[in-house]
């Protein structure tokens, strides 16, 4: 064999090896997304989807509208989302943004948990925020400090402090 057949041989063998890696990566990198989405599921369904549910009918018992939304955003990472108007006697306006909302979102790709606070943007106040954690931040503890804090703010906020 001459040299430069060992030389290509070399690098085709090269390539089909880093071919095999990536192959490989990508199907880990497919699981570690597909346990994500399993455990993210599982964690609403057991913490957040009674937390959210028991909120809605505390407000909506003191006459605040307010529903609960399971959805996807643009790129397929799923949500899940209170959302309640902070005018008392008052119905959701058909696709409203007025209302005030608590969003659990699943990023995939980071295999994190974004918490979003809106206040609406009618409240005239700035108090959106974002953060993100790992799955263990869906927990009854941390969802009733932030869901206490969005309806405090939303409220606060409706009234004019």
């Amino acid at each position: 064999m001459s040299q430069f057949r060992k030389i290509l041989e070399e690098r085709e063998k090269a390539q089909a090896q880093r071919v095999v890696a990536e192959r490989a990566a990508a199907t880990e990198s497919a699981a570690a997304e597909k346990a994500f989405l399993a455990s993210f599921e599982d964690a609403i369904n057991r913490i957040a989807r009674p937390l959210f549910e028991e909120f809605v009918q505390e407000v909506g018992a003191s006459n605040y509208a307010a529903h609960v939304l399971a959805d996807q955003d643009a790129y397929g990472n799923p949500t899940f989302k209170v959302s309640f108007l902070p005018v008392a006697h008052t119905p959701f306006p058909p696709n409203s943004l007025q209302g005030a909302s608590f969003v659990l979102k699943g990023v995939v790709s980071d295999q994190k948990v974004e918490h979003a606070m809106y206040l609406g943007q009618r409240s005239g106040r700035q108090g959106d925020t974002k953060r993100s954690y790992g799955l263990a931040s869906i927990n009854r503890d941390v969802l009733s400090r932030e869901l206490a804090e969005l309806l405090t703010t939303a409220l606060d906020a409706q009234e004019g402090r």
